[in-house]
């Protein structure tokens, strides 16, 4: 997760997907942070500043 300016402020894992038949898809993460596990990203991306960017990288 980055600010305006590109620069990153947290980190976060990518453990899993949720999808659902109606339109609530969600990516589940974890982090050390509130010691969250499966959490779903959407509950995080909602509430962050419009100015706020998050940046996903591909590590296969």
């Amino acid at each position: 997760m980055c600010d305006k300016d590109g620069d990153p402020w947290h980190t976060i894992i990518v453990t899993g997907y949720h999808f659902d038949s109606g339109n609530k898809d969600d990516i589940l993460y974890s982090a050390h942070t509130n010691n969250k596990e499966n959490a779903s990203l959407y509950n995080v991306v909602k509430n962050l500043p419009d100015s706020d960017k998050i940046i996903v990288y591909d590590m296969k």
